[in-house]
């Protein structure tokens, strides 16, 4: 599947390409009455260029074709920004008909650069490694996970460095109970990649699974809570039993219950739990969301 899906995207080659003073007529001003370009114009000491280069050359490459970037370095050939005068870089112009029609100037995200390019080209849609990251995520969530691992595999295979699907083949790792392979594969990660909102999910996921306990010792823990509700030992067990079997919910539910009965308990190990929850579901969870909520209600109450 993504083979299909990445074999259609364009070539980098196809859609993006260095320019200079002498070609910039034809690499830029003619070329876009065919088809909207963007200029990015940078220099080698510019750090925010770094950043934002990158991320250009992403958006480019899942326009479908429908957008190309041209990068002019500025030390090399200073005439152009001149004319233009851009006081500051990182640059972008957008060409189009020949003439340019918007700009931008600083580093910004994906989705500005994105919104930014579809106002020349109409709704962009997911990229084919987009598109099958949803796939995979669909095949984890129905159960399927040899078919989202198959998904994963091939995603990283493209991009090896993908957050998404490196934590999405160490979710699927512990839910086959192959830990040590999740373990590795995590402990193996460096850098920026480990600030990732995926990965620390990846991460918060693996160190749950200490808490996992028989499906009899969770029966016993449920009649135990009923019959002691005013048990916060037994209800805090439960909920790290009910986060380790993936039943989020009525984990986040039994920690509010603690914090309501005292907001410290324990040196505040119901609060550290369900934020340890809320890295394991992501910031855009609406659980995660609307449980924050009810977390700052109490604390503040």
């Amino acid at each position: 599947m993504v083979e299909q899906l990445i074999g259609s995207s364009p070539n980098s080659s196809d859609v993006i390409k260095d320019t200079s003073t002498e070609s910039f007529m034809d690499d830029v001003i003619e070329a876009s009455k065919e088809i909207p370009i963007l200029v990015d114009f940078w220099a080698p000491w510019c750090e925010p260029c770094k950043q934002l280069g990158p991320i250009l050359e992403k958006v480019v490459l899942n326009s479908e074709g429908k957008v190309k970037l041209v990068k002019l370095n500025i030390d090399d050939d200073p005439q152009i920004p001149q004319q233009l005068q851009i006081q500051s870089i990182p640059a972008v112009f957008a060409f189009q008909n020949g003439q340019p029609v918007d700009a931008f100037v600083g580093v910004q995200t994906e989705s500005q650069i994105k919104s930014f390019v579809e106002k020349l080209t109409g709704p962009i849609g997911p990229s084919p490694v987009d598109q099958a990251l949803i796939a995979a995520e669909n095949e984890f969530n129905s159960k399927n996970f040899d078919a989202a691992e198959n998904l994963y595999l091939q995603v990283i295979s493209f991009d090896a460095a993908n957050p998404q699907a490196l934590a999405g083949l160490a979710k699927v790792y512990i839910k086959n109970k192959e830990y040590e392979k999740a373990k590795e594969l995590l402990d193996g990660l460096t850098g920026e990649i480990l600030e990732n909102e995926s990965i620390i999910s990846a991460q918060s996921a693996l160190s749950m699974v200490n808490d996992s306990i028989s499906p009899s010792n969770l029966s016993s823990l449920i009649e135990l809570t009923k019959n002691e509700p005013e048990n916060l030992k037994a209800k805090f067990e439960l909920s790290a039993a009910l986060a380790a079997d993936n039943q989020f919910e009525e984990a986040i539910e039994k920690l509010l219950e603690i914090m309501k009965k005292n907001k410290e308990w324990n040196d505040g190990k119901a609060k550290e739990k369900l934020l340890k929850i809320f890295e394991v579901l992501g910031p855009n969870s609406e659980l995660t969301k609307s449980s924050r909520k009810k977390m700052s209600s109490i604390i503040f109450s």
